[in-house]
Protein backbone atom coordinates (compact mmCIF):
# COMPACT_ATOMS: atom_id res chain seq x y z
CA UNK A 1 0.00 0.00 0.00
CA UNK A 2 3.03 2.25 0.04
CA UNK A 3 2.81 5.41 -2.07
CA UNK A 4 -0.67 4.54 -3.28
CA UNK A 5 -4.05 6.15 -2.80
CA UNK A 6 -7.24 4.31 -1.97
CA UNK A 7 -9.73 4.09 -4.82
CA UNK A 8 -13.33 3.01 -4.67
CA UNK A 9 -15.85 1.63 -7.13
CA UNK A 10 -18.54 3.72 -5.44
CA UNK A 11 -17.66 6.77 -3.36
CA UNK A 12 -20.06 8.63 -1.13
CA UNK A 13 -18.67 11.86 0.23
CA UNK A 14 -19.34 12.77 3.84
CA UNK A 15 -21.26 15.98 4.40
CA UNK A 16 -19.98 16.82 7.85
CA UNK A 17 -16.55 15.63 8.96
CA UNK A 18 -17.18 17.06 12.43
CA UNK A 19 -19.10 13.87 13.20
CA UNK A 20 -15.82 12.24 14.21
CA UNK A 21 -15.50 14.47 17.27
CA UNK A 22 -19.17 15.16 17.99
CA UNK A 23 -20.20 14.31 21.57
CA UNK A 24 -17.33 11.91 22.25
CA UNK A 25 -17.34 9.94 25.51
CA UNK A 26 -14.66 10.71 28.11
CA UNK A 27 -11.28 9.34 27.03
CA UNK A 28 -12.22 8.85 23.36
CA UNK A 29 -10.24 10.72 20.68
CA UNK A 30 -12.33 9.99 17.59
CA UNK A 31 -15.48 8.33 16.28
CA UNK A 32 -15.20 5.80 13.45
CA UNK A 33 -17.94 4.43 11.25
CA UNK A 34 -21.15 5.78 9.79
CA UNK A 35 -24.41 3.94 9.19
CA UNK A 36 -25.66 1.52 11.82
CA UNK A 37 -24.34 -1.70 13.28
CA UNK A 38 -26.05 -4.95 12.35
CA UNK A 39 -27.34 -5.79 15.83
CA UNK A 40 -26.61 -5.36 19.52
CA UNK A 41 -24.36 -8.42 19.87
CA UNK A 42 -22.23 -8.24 16.71
CA UNK A 43 -19.14 -6.03 17.22
CA UNK A 44 -18.50 -3.49 14.48
CA UNK A 45 -15.60 -4.88 12.42
CA UNK A 46 -12.53 -2.66 12.26
CA UNK A 47 -9.00 -3.24 10.92
CA UNK A 48 -5.87 -1.07 10.48
CA UNK A 49 -3.98 -1.34 7.20
CA UNK A 50 -0.54 -3.01 7.46
CA UNK A 51 1.24 0.23 6.51
CA UNK A 52 -0.51 2.14 9.30
CA UNK A 53 -2.06 4.73 6.97
CA UNK A 54 -5.70 3.69 7.04
CA UNK A 55 -8.44 2.15 9.14
CA UNK A 56 -11.25 0.19 7.53
CA UNK A 57 -14.61 0.03 9.33
CA UNK A 58 -17.43 -2.24 8.22
CA UNK A 59 -21.14 -1.68 8.84
CA UNK A 60 -24.52 -2.13 7.19
CA UNK A 61 -23.77 0.11 4.20
CA UNK A 62 -20.30 -1.11 3.19
CA UNK A 63 -16.75 -0.34 4.33
CA UNK A 64 -15.62 3.12 5.41
CA UNK A 65 -11.96 4.06 4.92
CA UNK A 66 -10.36 6.50 7.34
CA UNK A 67 -7.08 8.38 7.16
CA UNK A 68 -5.37 7.31 10.37
CA UNK A 69 -3.31 10.50 10.71
CA UNK A 70 -6.40 12.73 10.73
CA UNK A 71 -9.11 10.22 11.73
CA UNK A 72 -11.28 11.57 8.90
CA UNK A 73 -13.34 9.42 6.50
CA UNK A 74 -11.97 9.45 2.95
CA UNK A 75 -14.23 7.04 1.07
CA UNK A 76 -16.98 4.45 1.33
CA UNK A 77 -16.62 1.17 -0.52
CA UNK A 78 -19.90 -0.23 -1.79
CA UNK A 79 -19.49 -3.95 -1.13
CA UNK A 80 -22.60 -4.93 -3.05
CA UNK A 81 -24.81 -6.27 -0.28
CA UNK A 82 -23.78 -4.28 2.79
CA UNK A 83 -24.14 -5.74 6.30
CA UNK A 84 -20.40 -6.28 6.71
CA UNK A 85 -19.74 -8.40 9.79
CA UNK A 86 -16.00 -9.12 9.45
CA UNK A 87 -13.02 -7.53 7.72
CA UNK A 88 -9.30 -8.27 7.53
CA UNK A 89 -6.27 -6.91 5.67
CA UNK A 90 -3.79 -9.30 4.10
CA UNK A 91 -0.32 -9.02 5.65
CA UNK A 92 1.16 -7.97 2.28
CA UNK A 93 -1.26 -5.01 2.20
CA UNK A 94 -2.65 -5.91 -1.23
CA UNK A 95 -6.11 -7.16 -0.26
CA UNK A 96 -9.02 -6.47 2.06
CA UNK A 97 -11.37 -9.35 2.88
CA UNK A 98 -14.99 -8.76 3.88
CA UNK A 99 -17.62 -11.14 5.23
CA UNK A 100 -21.31 -10.41 5.51
CA UNK A 101 -24.46 -11.56 7.27
CA UNK A 102 -25.32 -14.01 4.48
CA UNK A 103 -22.08 -15.99 4.70
CA UNK A 104 -20.50 -14.38 1.63
CA UNK A 105 -16.76 -13.66 1.72
CA UNK A 106 -15.12 -11.31 -0.80
CA UNK A 107 -11.50 -10.32 -1.39
CA UNK A 108 -10.89 -6.80 -2.70
CA UNK A 109 -7.85 -5.29 -4.37
CA UNK A 110 -6.90 -2.41 -2.08
CA UNK A 111 -5.55 -0.17 -4.87
CA UNK A 112 -8.22 -0.65 -7.52
CA UNK A 113 -11.23 -1.44 -5.32
CA UNK A 114 -12.04 -4.46 -7.54
CA UNK A 115 -13.36 -7.73 -6.11
CA UNK A 116 -10.85 -10.42 -7.11
CA UNK A 117 -12.56 -13.47 -5.56
CA UNK A 118 -15.82 -14.39 -3.89
CA UNK A 119 -16.64 -17.40 -1.71
CA UNK A 120 -19.63 -18.58 0.31
CA UNK A 121 -19.89 -20.84 3.31
CA UNK A 122 -21.70 -24.05 2.32
CA UNK A 123 -23.90 -23.96 5.41
CA UNK A 124 -25.37 -20.54 4.64
CA UNK A 125 -28.48 -21.73 2.77
CA UNK A 126 -28.99 -24.71 5.07
CA UNK A 127 -29.47 -22.47 8.09
CA UNK A 128 -31.92 -19.96 6.66
CA UNK A 129 -34.81 -21.88 8.21
CA UNK A 130 -33.58 -21.30 11.75
CA UNK A 131 -33.32 -17.57 12.36
CA UNK A 132 -32.32 -14.21 10.94
CA UNK A 133 -28.58 -13.58 10.52
CA UNK A 134 -27.63 -17.20 11.19
CA UNK A 135 -25.27 -17.14 8.22
CA UNK A 136 -23.06 -14.24 9.25
CA UNK A 137 -19.29 -14.45 9.02
CA UNK A 138 -17.79 -13.95 12.49
CA UNK A 139 -14.04 -13.67 11.81
CA UNK A 140 -11.63 -13.58 8.88
CA UNK A 141 -7.88 -14.18 8.93
CA UNK A 142 -5.15 -14.31 6.29
CA UNK A 143 -2.18 -16.62 6.50
CA UNK A 144 1.12 -14.83 7.17
CA UNK A 145 2.12 -15.14 3.50
CA UNK A 146 -1.32 -13.80 2.42
CA UNK A 147 -1.84 -16.90 0.26
CA UNK A 148 -4.81 -18.26 2.20
CA UNK A 149 -7.92 -16.83 3.85
CA UNK A 150 -9.99 -18.50 6.56
CA UNK A 151 -13.43 -17.70 7.95
CA UNK A 152 -15.55 -18.71 10.93
CA UNK A 153 -19.22 -18.21 11.80
CA UNK A 154 -21.00 -17.40 15.05
CA UNK A 155 -23.52 -20.19 14.42
CA UNK A 156 -21.59 -23.32 13.54
CA UNK A 157 -18.32 -25.10 14.29
CA UNK A 158 -16.85 -25.00 10.81
CA UNK A 159 -13.71 -23.30 9.49
CA UNK A 160 -13.11 -22.79 5.79
CA UNK A 161 -9.73 -22.08 4.22
CA UNK A 162 -9.62 -20.66 0.68
CA UNK A 163 -6.93 -19.62 -1.75
CA UNK A 164 -6.99 -15.82 -1.60
CA UNK A 165 -6.80 -15.03 -5.31
CA UNK A 166 -8.64 -17.97 -6.88
CA UNK A 167 -11.27 -18.57 -4.19
CA UNK A 168 -10.62 -22.33 -4.34
CA UNK A 169 -11.33 -24.14 -1.09
CA UNK A 170 -8.17 -25.55 0.45
CA UNK A 171 -9.52 -27.09 3.65
CA UNK A 172 -12.58 -27.45 5.88
CA UNK A 173 -12.19 -28.06 9.62
CA UNK A 174 -15.03 -28.91 12.00
CA UNK A 175 -16.05 -31.01 14.97
CA UNK A 176 -18.21 -34.07 14.38
CA UNK A 177 -21.66 -32.62 15.07
CA UNK A 178 -24.51 -31.00 13.19
CA UNK A 179 -25.60 -28.86 16.14
CA UNK A 180 -25.81 -25.08 15.78
CA UNK A 181 -25.51 -22.28 18.29
CA UNK A 182 -28.55 -20.32 19.42
CA UNK A 183 -27.47 -16.81 20.33
CA UNK A 184 -24.05 -17.22 18.74
CA UNK A 185 -20.67 -16.68 20.37
CA UNK A 186 -17.37 -15.23 19.21
CA UNK A 187 -15.44 -17.59 16.96
CA UNK A 188 -11.94 -16.05 16.77
CA UNK A 189 -9.33 -17.65 14.52
CA UNK A 190 -5.57 -17.28 14.16
CA UNK A 191 -2.72 -18.59 11.99
CA UNK A 192 0.64 -19.48 13.49
CA UNK A 193 3.62 -17.38 12.45
CA UNK A 194 4.77 -19.95 9.87
CA UNK A 195 1.24 -20.55 8.60
CA UNK A 196 1.28 -24.26 9.45
CA UNK A 197 -1.26 -24.17 12.29
CA UNK A 198 -4.77 -22.76 12.55
CA UNK A 199 -6.52 -22.17 15.89
CA UNK A 200 -10.20 -21.50 16.54
CA UNK A 201 -12.55 -21.69 19.50
CA UNK A 202 -14.95 -24.61 19.50
CA UNK A 203 -17.73 -25.54 21.93
CA UNK A 204 -17.27 -27.73 24.96
CA UNK A 205 -18.82 -31.10 24.13
CA UNK A 206 -20.88 -30.97 27.34
CA UNK A 207 -22.96 -28.22 25.72
CA UNK A 208 -24.29 -30.63 23.10
CA UNK A 209 -26.70 -31.94 25.74
CA UNK A 210 -28.31 -28.48 25.73
CA UNK A 211 -29.53 -28.77 22.11
CA UNK A 212 -33.22 -28.28 21.44
CA UNK A 213 -35.45 -30.12 18.96
CA UNK A 214 -34.03 -28.05 16.08
CA UNK A 215 -30.44 -29.05 16.95
CA UNK A 216 -29.71 -25.56 18.29
CA UNK A 217 -27.64 -25.13 21.44
CA UNK A 218 -29.01 -22.57 23.87
CA UNK A 219 -25.97 -21.40 25.79
CA UNK A 220 -26.34 -21.79 29.59
CA UNK A 221 -24.62 -19.52 32.10
CA UNK A 222 -20.98 -20.24 32.94
CA UNK A 223 -20.50 -22.29 29.79
CA UNK A 224 -17.24 -22.03 27.87
CA UNK A 225 -15.33 -22.92 24.73
CA UNK A 226 -12.33 -25.06 24.12
CA UNK A 227 -9.63 -24.10 21.62
CA UNK A 228 -8.96 -26.46 18.72
CA UNK A 229 -5.68 -26.33 16.76
CA UNK A 230 -5.29 -27.94 13.34
CA UNK A 231 -2.35 -28.75 11.11
CA UNK A 232 -3.16 -27.00 7.83
CA UNK A 233 -1.12 -29.38 5.70
CA UNK A 234 -2.49 -32.75 6.81
CA UNK A 235 -5.84 -31.57 8.21
CA UNK A 236 -5.33 -33.22 11.60
CA UNK A 237 -6.34 -31.68 14.92
CA UNK A 238 -3.11 -31.42 16.90
CA UNK A 239 -4.40 -29.89 20.13
CA UNK A 240 -7.56 -29.40 22.17
CA UNK A 241 -7.12 -26.79 24.90
CA UNK A 242 -9.77 -27.07 27.60
CA UNK A 243 -8.47 -24.49 30.09
CA UNK A 244 -10.62 -21.53 28.94
CA UNK A 245 -13.20 -20.94 31.69
CA UNK A 246 -15.21 -18.43 29.68
CA UNK A 247 -15.88 -17.67 26.03
CA UNK A 248 -12.61 -16.60 24.38
CA UNK A 249 -13.07 -13.65 22.03
CA UNK A 250 -9.50 -13.33 20.72
CA UNK A 251 -6.66 -15.69 19.76
CA UNK A 252 -3.09 -14.87 18.81
CA UNK A 253 0.11 -16.81 18.06
CA UNK A 254 3.39 -15.17 19.05
CA UNK A 255 5.70 -14.07 16.20
CA UNK A 256 8.46 -16.34 17.53
CA UNK A 257 6.20 -19.36 16.94
CA UNK A 258 6.43 -20.66 20.51
CA UNK A 259 3.17 -19.51 22.12
CA UNK A 260 -0.58 -19.23 21.66
CA UNK A 261 -2.59 -16.73 23.72
CA UNK A 262 -6.31 -16.24 24.24
CA UNK A 263 -8.32 -13.46 25.85
CA UNK A 264 -11.66 -14.16 27.50
CA UNK A 265 -14.82 -12.20 28.06
CA UNK A 266 -14.16 -12.20 31.81
CA UNK A 267 -10.93 -10.27 31.34
CA UNK A 268 -8.43 -13.13 31.38
CA UNK A 269 -5.44 -13.77 29.12
CA UNK A 270 -4.03 -17.31 28.96
CA UNK A 271 -0.79 -18.43 27.27
CA UNK A 272 0.14 -21.94 26.07
CA UNK A 273 3.42 -23.33 24.72
CA UNK A 274 3.23 -24.99 21.31
CA UNK A 275 5.73 -27.72 22.15
CA UNK A 276 3.55 -29.47 24.75
CA UNK A 277 0.32 -27.37 24.68
CA UNK A 278 0.61 -26.65 28.39
CA UNK A 279 -0.76 -23.40 29.82
CA UNK A 280 2.22 -21.47 31.18
CA UNK A 281 0.85 -18.04 32.10
CA UNK A 282 -2.46 -16.47 33.07
CA UNK A 283 -3.30 -12.80 33.55
CA UNK A 284 -6.45 -11.11 34.79
CA UNK A 285 -8.36 -7.80 34.70
CA UNK A 286 -7.89 -7.06 31.00
CA UNK A 287 -11.40 -5.69 30.53
CA UNK A 288 -14.66 -7.64 30.36
CA UNK A 289 -17.81 -7.91 28.29
CA UNK A 290 -20.99 -7.61 30.35
CA UNK A 291 -24.54 -7.58 29.04
CA UNK A 292 -23.24 -7.54 25.46
CA UNK A 293 -21.43 -4.24 26.12
CA UNK A 294 -17.74 -4.15 25.18
CA UNK A 295 -15.67 -1.92 27.40
CA UNK A 296 -12.86 0.06 25.75
CA UNK A 297 -9.56 -0.69 27.43
CA UNK A 298 -5.89 -0.69 26.59
CA UNK A 299 -3.50 -2.77 28.71
CA UNK A 300 -0.04 -4.14 28.00
CA UNK A 301 1.65 -7.03 29.73
CA UNK A 302 3.53 -10.25 28.89
CA UNK A 303 4.48 -8.83 25.48
CA UNK A 304 0.82 -8.69 24.43
CA UNK A 305 -1.52 -5.75 24.06
CA UNK A 306 -5.24 -6.20 24.45
CA UNK A 307 -7.04 -3.51 22.47
CA UNK A 308 -10.83 -3.63 22.66
CA UNK A 309 -10.81 -7.42 22.97
CA UNK A 310 -8.18 -7.86 20.25
CA UNK A 311 -4.68 -9.09 21.08
CA UNK A 312 -1.71 -7.76 19.14
CA UNK A 313 1.63 -9.54 19.63
CA UNK A 314 4.72 -7.47 20.22
CA UNK A 315 7.67 -8.10 17.86
CA UNK A 316 9.57 -10.10 20.48
CA UNK A 317 6.72 -12.46 21.39
CA UNK A 318 6.71 -13.63 25.03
Amino acid sequence: MQNSEIRSPAIRQTENSDIITWELPDGAISRLGQGKMMDDITPQPIAPSPDGRYIAVGNTIGVWWYDLSTMTPITLWDTGRGWITAISFSPNGKWLATGDGEGIVKVWDVHSGDCISQMQRDESKKMEQFMFNTNLVSHLAFSPDSQYLTSSSRWDYILYVWHTETGDRIAKFHVETNFKWSGGSPRPIAFSADGSLLACTMPDYSLLACADSNDRIRVPEHSFNYIAVWDLKNGEQVACLTEPTDFADSLCFSPCGKFLASSGQKGTVKVWTLTDWKMTQEFHDYGTMEQNQRKSSIHQRASYMLLKSQMIPSPCGI
